[in-house]
């Protein structure tokens, strides 16, 4: 649903079946803040959710979105969207979608080699 469309009282949204378990963070007052939450409604320009906090303050908002495939059935992924606060009904909030990107999440990620400190060449 594009932005234009979505209620004032959010909490009276219909919900769109899309229920994803999401991680977020954001700075307000020289604060961090991180909390969780799920998913209401994903579209391609916004993401509505529900979190588990009223949320301070406006700006940017990073969500990790536990998405529900894995990598050749193996590997979780995350859905990690960036982007600003457009409107919060208190723990109800929709973030404008400015980038996002699939990542590996998990014990078995990609991202473990790369910490480890050795080369990993994945195409050999």
């Amino acid at each position: 649903m594009p932005l234009t469309e979505i209620p004032t009282d959010l909490r009276k949204a219909e919900n769109q079946g899309l229920s994803m378990e999401l991680r977020f963070s954001y700075r307000s007052g020289g604060v961090t803040y991180v909390g969780s939450g799920r998913t209401r409604n994903l579209d391609a320009d916004s993401v509505c959710f529900e979190s588990d906090q009223e949320l301070r303050g406006r700006g940017d908002i990073e969500l990790h979105i536990a998405w529900p495939f894995r990598l050749q059935s193996i590997c979780p992924l995350e859905l990690v969207v960036r982007g600003p606060l457009v409107k919060k009904d208190g723990a109800v909030a929709v973030i404008r979608m400015d980038s996002y990107e699939l990542r590996t999440h998990g014990e078995r990620s990609f991202g473990y080699f790369a910490s480890c400190g050795d080369i990993c060449d994945l195409a050999a």
